[in-house]
């Protein structure tokens, strides 16, 4: 099997306690793109589940002390992996054993010796009929962004980095000025158009590390690691500017509109270590920004001047 016919994204736990079939496993997946752990016991299987939060457990049956079912039960019935799919691999594989193993929970079965393309085809269709799912539930379908959800799991992935490599972390509320104005005056079509021009400036011009996602209505919430208030600042208000000088034409209409921004900041770890209170922080600074005029970045530390021009609207000359 081609070695692009691997999912890009997956975590897998392989738990068997025979090291040549472990070694068998690290040749079969040595250029996959998974993010892969090896236990070779039921104990070592649980721990390891727990900070890893597998997408798929390949689990062996006859293990010493706790056996397969237990790891089986144990990994399923914790809320932090139960959502994990399952698959017993094993050389028990009578009626009674997979019956067993359904019964248990388990999402397939497959007897010993293993067929590895049957096994990596059975890996990928899982991790894409997942990845089909999450798209469902945590896209935004009108402009193609992360939703709420996926900002969430996004900002705990971030926080958990951010952590442990002793880095920063700012999330930004950032909200259209006058989007009502928009949709009062043009229509909600119209505002539609703002909504996903103004997510693909902002797909296009930040770091690839970093998330954006709309958050709701007009706003959106940007993620960006490793910056500190200062640099931040400085960026985040590149991106105003950015995004209030850029022109907005609308396709099949003589309008063209400038719609600025304003954004309200906060930091991990320096001002919370909490998503309550981050979230917090950056909605009192977004009210300072709306407040203080619109169209500027206030974040606690550094402050933009107001800019004059708040919305603009100029026609096309007709022809």
């Amino acid at each position: 099997m081609d070695p692009q016919d691997f999912e890009d994204e997956g975590r897998l736990l392989i738990v068997d306690d025979d090291q040549n079939i472990i070694r068998s496993y690290r040749r079969l997946f040595f250029d996959s793109p998974y993010q892969i752990e090896y236990a070779g016991n039921g104990e070592e299987a649980i721990r390891l589940a727990q900070s890893l939060k597998p997408h798929i457990v390949l689990l062996d049956i006859m293990m010493p002390g706790m056996d397969g079912y237990s790891v089986c039960e144990q990994i399923l019935s914790n809320p932090e992996t139960g959502e994990a799919e399952i698959i017993f691999i094993s050389a028990k594989a009578d009626d009674a054993d997979r019956l067993k193993a359904y019964s248990l929970g388990a999402d397939d079965f497959i007897a010993k010796p293993v067929n590895p393309d049957e096994l990596i085809s059975k890996i990928v269709a899982k991790l894409r009929r997942r990845s089909s799912y999450l798209s469902k539930i945590m896209i935004d379908p009108l402009t193609g962004l992360g939703n709420r959800r996926h900002l969430e799991r996004s900002l705990e992935k971030y926080m958990k980095m951010a952590d442990m490599y002793g880095k920063s972390l700012v999330l930004t509320i950032l909200d259209i000025d006058f989007f009502k104005k928009v949709n009062d005056t043009y229509g909600h079509d119209v505002g539609d158009i703002v909504l996903t021009s103004l997510a693909a400036l902002l797909k296009n011009n930040l770091r690839g590390n970093d998330t954006v996602a709309r958050f709701g209505g007009e706003e959106f919430v940007i993620l960006m690691p490793g910056l500190d208030p200062q640099n931040a600042f400085s960026v985040l208000d590149r991106h105003r500017r950015e995004i209030a000088s850029t022109p907005l034409v609308v396709p099949g209409k003589d309008i063209v509109l400038y719609i600025p921004v304003s954004m309200g900041a906060a930091f991990f770890p320096l001002e919370g270590t909490d998503p309550e209170t981050l979230f917090k922080i950056a909605d009192e600074n977004l009210y300072q920004a709306k407040g203080r005029g619109r169209n500027i970045v206030v974040n606690g530390i550094f402050e933009t001047k107001q800019d004059s021009k708040k919305l603009t609207v100029s026609h096309k000359p007709s022809r």
